[in-house]
């Protein structure tokens, strides 16, 4: 799992770049050749699944499984707007990916956000900026 950090960057799918691995994840007992590359940047349910569905596991895998659920880890940053949707790894499924219009921060931010584990990090918009300047319908500004 990785480190908490909470920052407004956790509120786009961004945010999941600096969280790595950087080198190719490969899960024990799993082909590294015919296991996906598991990054916290195209890291879904399914794709983990599909991974670990490979692997031996017994019990384990149920457990596993229930745990990603009970933290409301399903879709990780991967339905998040990109901040360059012309980022070649910005994913297909990101709000802004077939528009590709830059997202409005202060929109996005204002009531805070989601993290990955969507069920324990809800970010209140005051943990996420401070300082901040409202315009009269009460977007952030600044």
């Amino acid at each position: 799992m990785p480190c908490v950090m909470i920052t407004p960057l956790d509120c786009f799918w961004e945010g999941a770049k600096p969280l790595g691995p950087q080198d190719k994840l490969v899960l024990p007992g799993g082909n590294s050749t015919k296991t996906p590359t598991l990054k916290w940047k195209n890291l879904t349910i399914a794709s983990l699944i599909q991974a670990v569905r490979k692997i031996p596991h017994g019990q384990d895998y149920e457990k596993f499984m229930w745990m990603l659920k009970k933290a409301g880890i399903d879709s990780g940053y991967m339905m998040k707007p990109c901040l360059d949707p012309y980022d070649p790894e910005c994913p297909k499924t990101a709000p802004n990916y077939k528009t590709m219009k830059t997202p409005d921060i202060g929109v996005e931010l204002t009531g805070g956000c989601k993290g990955l584990a969507t069920k324990y990090m809800d970010w209140p918009e005051e943990l996420i900026v401070g300082g901040t300047v409202k315009n009269s319908t009460g977007v952030l500004r600044r």
